[in-house]
């Protein structure tokens, strides 16, 4: 091996080293920034899943207080009905 073949399998090594080492660098931060995506998709889910509990808990509520609505407006259509019969009236066939 002269010394022009030596300097040149030199060159050509340092090239390829500064083209491996910007590969890398490259992925260092493509890394960086899919660890910063994936955490704020985490915190997104966080956030999902916190405004589905308050969703949820809302229907629940409106649930229960539709129940408790129709029980309650079953009770005045009774009492009503009870009232109407006591004073010598039909009850009135209108539903409120």
């Amino acid at each position: 091996m002269t010394h022009l073949t030596l300097h040149e399998e030199i060159y050509k090594t340092r090239i390829e080293y500064q083209k491996m080492k910007a590969e890398r660098d490259t992925l260092i931060d493509d890394l960086s920034w899919y660890k910063a995506k994936v955490s704020r998709l985490e915190r997104e889910i966080k956030d999902f899943e916190k405004d589905y509990e308050m969703v949820t808990t809302n229907c629940i509520y409106w649930e229960d207080k539709a129940h408790w609505l129709e029980d309650e407006s079953s009770k005045y259509i009774n009492l009503l009905s009870e009232i109407s019969q006591h004073i010598g009236n039909k009850p009135s066939s209108r539903q409120v």
